[in-house]
């Protein structure tokens, strides 16, 4: 379920039967604000790979929902496994973990 991180629906997600999904846009607005303070070819290449998951929304904009559903599955599937491949790489000043959208605490 993706819910902007709303913490009301955290209980839902601690039995495992539910799956939250991150929203890209707060993914890309923390690499973004990492990289305006410390560009790197890491922080680089994470915007242009999300980028490329503009633009499959971009092309199939207007189209079925089952035609953007199966151009997603066919494009999205190895930019989202590049991506989460590189999160693990790290800075000096980043914390050792992949980049990904958290829930919210409060």
């Amino acid at each position: 379920m993706q819910a902007d991180a709303y913490a009301g629906f955290n209980p839902l997600y601690e039995g495992g039967h539910i799956r939250e999904v991150g929203c890209m846009a707060h993914a890309r607005r923390k690499i973004h604000d990492i990289h305006v303070r410390h560009p790197s070819p890491a922080t680089t290449e994470a915007l242009h790979r999300i980028g490329g998951l503009y633009a499959i929304e971009a092309d199939t904009r207007g189209r079925p929902a089952k035609e953007r559903r199966q151009a997603r599955e066919a494009r999205s599937r190895s930019i989202l496994i590049s991506l989460s491949a590189g999160s693990g790489k790290s800075s000096p000043r980043c914390r050792d973990r992949p980049i990904r959208p958290r829930r919210s605490t409060t």
